[in-house]
């Protein structure tokens, strides 16, 4: 190449390295960088309301529509030895007001019958002799705030009710006002205790019932 053209070439490459590599104002420099980062901000911003937005979308087409319905929380778990114990719950009414004849059991199923033995005492054991099919059914008759136990079957005399006499009952005439004729059924662990003036009902060696030393009974009606 002629040495004329070589130096205008270099010449002309000079030139443009001077326009292109030619440092930007300090100024200007700056002023690119903040908006850079705007736009940078901005952006983020818009993203993160959009996944906002498509979370709570989302959350209520599951819900129905409601977002901001709430399922209610199960309730916690009650233990075995916090759960309160079976209450009996009250009689029939027609049993306690005495119309309807039910059977005194105790625990082990054995009914209560009305003893007719030389002393007349109210016993646990098989029914035998007269009606035996009815002296192990009672009424449970009002007596004031307390209950008499009426035998079904009758004496020529009439009504008989169980009688507590010398720690042992017994069957005699019925009177409402003899408050040895009366009794309270109070609520026991499964069954109901009978009770004579606050005294437990109990069962003797000779399956008598008795309200003194004797083995503490709870009783079934039905």
């Amino acid at each position: 190449m002629p040495e004329p053209d070589l130096h205008h070439d270099l010449a002309a490459l000079a030139a443009h390295g001077s326009r292109v590599l030619r440092p930007r104002p300090v100024a200007e420099i700056i002023d690119r960088g903040r908006r850079r980062r705007r736009h940078q901000r901005i952006a983020g911003t818009t993203g993160l309301a959009a996944a906002v937005l498509g979370i709570a979308g989302g959350a209520a087409l599951l819900t129905g529509g409601h977002p901001e319905t709430v399922a209610p929380a199960a309730p916690p778990a009650v233990s075995a030895t916090e759960s309160p114990a079976p209450s009996l719950g009250p009689l029939p009414g027609d049993v306690l007001r005495g119309r309807k004849a039910v059977t005194l059991r105790t625990t082990d199923d054995a009914p209560i019958v009305a003893g007719y033995d030389d002393d007349d005492r109210v016993i646990v054991e098989e029914v035998e002799g007269k009606d035996q099919d009815r002296r192990n059914r009672w009424f449970l008759r009002p007596a004031g705030t307390k209950l008499q136990l009426v035998q079904v079957t009758r004496r020529p005399g009439g009504e008989v009710c169980a009688t507590e006499e010398d720690n042992a009952l017994r069957i005699r005439i019925c009177a409402a006002d003899d408050k040895h004729q009366q009794f309270t059924l109070a609520e026991g662990e499964g069954a109901w205790v009978l009770e004579q003036d606050g005294v437990p009902v109990g069962r003797d060696t000779d399956d008598g019932l008795v309200t003194a030393d004797g083995t503490p009974l709870s009783f079934t009606v039905g």
